[in-house]
């Protein structure tokens, strides 16, 4: 009887033993996030045409009853009296909340004997409006997602490039009637390529608060 009684207690605590290391939790419940992706915005420039056909040339002295007629500049040949301009167009492509850039064009240096043409360079938009560039020379432009209100006020494109004409860089050449005798026969003048710049901005720029 007395064995008995020891078993019994034994198996009792052989049980509580097992249930030491276990605990009863209160309800809980459970869920996924979804994963976030970030991507990064977009700028871009680019002259549309091909090489060697990126610019268009025309003659368009006052005098002429065709003026405003295409020419090849390879085989025109200037004089005193003469205006011609060279139009290049640019495809710009900018993305993203906050993207504002500055677009710059700069002609290279003009190498050759005819030193007295007069060289004047003008921007039109999509639209062909004049575009009146800032201190720095450069052309303010916001991406059409752009959501800040303080560059409303600037000029948009579009997200990606489309082969469209957002802006037109238009360089008119002329040669003074004053210029008198034989001086400038036969001479000539190079005007190296011009190069694009496009550069995100965020502050110092009119009608935008970075």
């Amino acid at each position: 009887m007395q064995k008995k009684t020891t078993g019994v207690i034994a198996g009792i605590a052989g049980a509580a033993l097992l249930m030491g290391g276990t605990t009863f939790a209160l309800w809980s419940d459970s869920d996924t996030v979804d994963g976030a992706q970030i991507s990064s915005g977009n700028l871009d420039v680019a002259v549309i045409g091909d090489a060697g056909s990126q610019w268009s040339w025309k003659d368009i002295s006052a005098d002429r009853t065709d003026k405003s007629h295409e020419i090849d500049l390879a085989d025109f040949r200037i004089i005193p009296g003469d205006v011609i301009e060279g139009t290049v167009a640019l495809d710009v492509a900018l993305e993203g909340e906050n993207m504002v850039a500055a677009l710059g064009a700069e002609l290279g240096a003009a190498s050759g004997e005819l030193t007295n043409l007069d060289i004047d360079v003008a921007v039109t938009d999509s639209t062909g409006a004049p575009v009146t560039l800032n201190s720095g020379g450069t052309m303010v432009l916001a991406s059409m997602d752009n959501g800040n209100p303080d560059s409303q006020t600037i000029t948009t494109v579009g997200t990606a490039l489309d082969d469209a004409a957002d802006v037109t860089v238009t360089v008119t050449v002329t040669f003074p009637a004053s210029t008198g005798g034989q001086d400038h026969v036969t001479e000539s003048i190079a005007l190296d390529g011009a190069t694009i710049t496009l550069d995100q901005v965020r502050s110092g720029v009119d009608g935008y608060i970075g």
